[in-house]
């Protein structure tokens, strides 16, 4: 039994009835110790999913002898290195699903993964986005709950989305991410957050599955575990959105205080970094 968070439906459904085919699309980088877990897991389901595609961007290590051992389970993509960004959108471009999921390479998935999300998506066919609830971990052991940490928001979602980035590694229904265009490219931290609100801004709402679908790994040294450039993309991503001409007065009005708020924690990180 999926249980679903989420706003009444606003709108009529504009997909077919039935269970979507899940594409799961993984962005690899020196990711050879780390893929085989994650691979794993997503074969290790209660409902298959459709595909899953890895796109290898630029590895120097033994990436693909580990894949090999997948055979035709995994599709494999490879491009010179461009950041994870485009390595998501390169394996978007060559998705066959219905909807979208994104795993990185080093974290690892529950067995009801794939089934929670496309239930969800399937139970509410006005939705374009579905997220799952995920548990951090750290030196193997689980630190915290995103729900617990990033209360999710089921009101005003792109207002609490200026404040915080309630959702974690959704599924897209393909068509909808198509539209507003992939992954930004040029932003190296904050390109997943940039997506979901503009996914956002195009018209749906999100809705959350209430369980721990997905393991999140912190590394030290990581791109999301730096502090400064970390909140110096958010506030790019604000900076964009505030240009959006979709905007609401009521989002606006949101929007000029956190904007004002994540540019002062920017340049106080960025004072720290630089006094270290």
């Amino acid at each position: 039994m999926t249980t679903l968070i989420a706003p009444p439906p606003a709108r009529a459904p504009t997909v077919p009835p039935g269970v979507p085919r899940l594409s799961v699309v993984i962005a690899a980088y020196q990711a050879a110790g780390t893929i085989a877990d994650t691979l794993d897991s997503l074969l290790d389901q209660t409902r298959a999913a459709h595909e899953i595609v890895v796109c290898d961007d630029g590895s120097t290590d033994d990436l693909a002898a580990v894949l090999d051992r997948y055979g035709d389970a995994v599709r494999l993509l490879r491009q010179p290195n461009r950041g994870f960004a485009a390595a998501r959108n390169t394996a978007i471009w060559n998705t066959t699903g219905d909807a979208v999921a994104f795993v990185d390479a080093d974290d690892t998935v529950e067995p009801r993964y794939v089934e929670a999300l496309t239930d969800a998506l399937a139970e509410r066919p006005d939705l374009e986005m579905i997220a799952g609830d995920l548990l951090f971990e750290r030196g193997g052991e689980v630190i915290g709950r995103k729900r617990d940490i990033d209360p999710f928001a089921v009101d005003d979602q792109v207002e609490h989305f200026f404040q915080r980035c309630y959702i974690g590694f959704p599924a897209i229904r393909r068509a909808r991410l198509i539209a507003v265009g992939g992954f930004d490219e040029s932003l190296r931290i904050a390109a997943d957050w940039d997506l979901w609100l503009r996914v956002l801004l195009s018209g749906t709402a999100v809705g959350l599955v209430d369980e721990p679908l997905l393991h999140y790994r912190l590394v030290t040294g990581s791109l999301s575990d730096s502090r400064a450039a970390s909140l110096r993309e958010r506030v790019v991503l604000l900076e964009k959105a505030e240009r959006d001409p979709r905007l609401t007065a009521a989002q606006r009005a949101a929007l000029a205080p956190q904007l004002r708020r994540h540019r002062a924690r920017a340049v106080a990180a960025e004072a720290d970094t630089r006094a270290a």
